[in-house]
């Protein structure tokens, strides 16, 4: 008895692990039969493809296994990059030779069943900047980089796929200099922290992260100039930035200020709301011209049906 008690014990705890696997895997049929890899991940895919092999590698698909797809390029031979998704993960796999000595660098991007292109172009920013750095440090370790080679310093990627509606906000702050995007970055930072919430809170905020790969900065290096020249820096770079791109900053920040204290109807945070207003007031912005500029579009958007 006690032993039929304990196999009977043994199968519902595996069915416990085993089962909700077994879910993700049906689901990965479902959503695979419905879309194929290349076009669920094809903002990934070309901006992966753009960083690592000058936008010159192919795809090879699988018929027995449509989880999987290989990137590799005649020209870039001692490459190969893998993708491979299951239950909502993709695994990235960089595969390189240099000098007959080869580096496999492999990370893991989960919860992608409803990936947004946002997360699709910080993902392929995020493996391409790793990779570079480790092909970098493994051309060193091996032999030597040179000066002349493509991966001396991280590239920041970009696509031609026409359904990227990334490029067209990106293009937005193309007249912008670093030191500015990089400032409002800054900005939204501290009226995001003004209440006393973590560095770790404010970066973690979808609007926040949207907002950095839209410019193509990293958090890092805006962080580093914050603590080098401070606010001063933020509004010294800001002050005469054109009202067109200001509405998209202010756009970007204002769900920032806010708390979903009850889900769906969000609720002014009045220390993050008063350090909004104060911050944008010292750019010549004022309470009054603000929600004027937001009440255009609200108006523009009902008028094109988008709201």
């Amino acid at each position: 008895m006690t032993v039929t008690l304990i196999f009977l014990l043994v199968i519902f705890i595996l069915a416990l692990l085993f089962l909700p696997f077994m879910r993700q895997i049906a689901k990965d049929k479902i959503e695979l039969s419905q879309t194929t890899l290349p076009k669920k991940f094809e903002i990934l895919f070309a901006a992966i493809n753009a960083g690592l092999m000058e936008g010159k590698g192919e795809l090879t698909t699988f018929d027995d296994d449509p989880r999987s797809v290989n990137m590799f390029d005649e020209n870039h031979p001692n490459m190969l990059i893998q993708f491979y998704y299951s239950t909502a993960n993709l695994a990235i796999t960089l595969n390189y030779k240099f000098l007959q000595k080869e580096l496999i660098f492999k990370k893991d991007y989960p919860g992608l069943r409803n990936i947004t292109i946002f997360q699709q172009k910080d993902i392929a920013n995020d493996f391409v900047f790793e990779s570079s750095k480790r092909i970098r440090e493994h051309q060193q370790k091996v032999g030597s980089a040179g000066l002349d080679s493509p991966y001396s310093s991280a590239p920041m990627v970009e696509t031609n796929v026409d359904e990227d509606p990334t490029a067209l906000l990106t293009g937005m702050y193309g007249d912008l200099s670093l030191s500015q995007k990089r400032s409002i970055a800054n900005l939204m930072y501290i009226i995001g922290s003004a209440d006393g919430s973590s560095e770790n809170t404010v970066i973690k905020k979808y609007t926040f992260g949207m907002q950095l790969t839209t410019m193509r900065v990293k958090w890092d290096d805006c962080k580093r100039q914050y603590s080098d020249f401070g606010e001063q820096r933020v509004f010294e770079d800001l002050k005469n930035i054109e009202e067109g791109i200001m509405t998209q900053v202010i756009l970007a920040i204002l769900p920032l200020v806010v708390d979903e204290v009850i889900p769906g109807k969000p609720v002014p945070n009045p220390i993050r709301e008063r350090k909004f207003f104060e911050s944008f007031a010292k750019l010549g912005y004022s309470e009054e011209k603000i929600e004027n500029m937001v009440q255009k579009i609200m108006l523009l958007s009902q008028h094109f049906g988008m709201g």
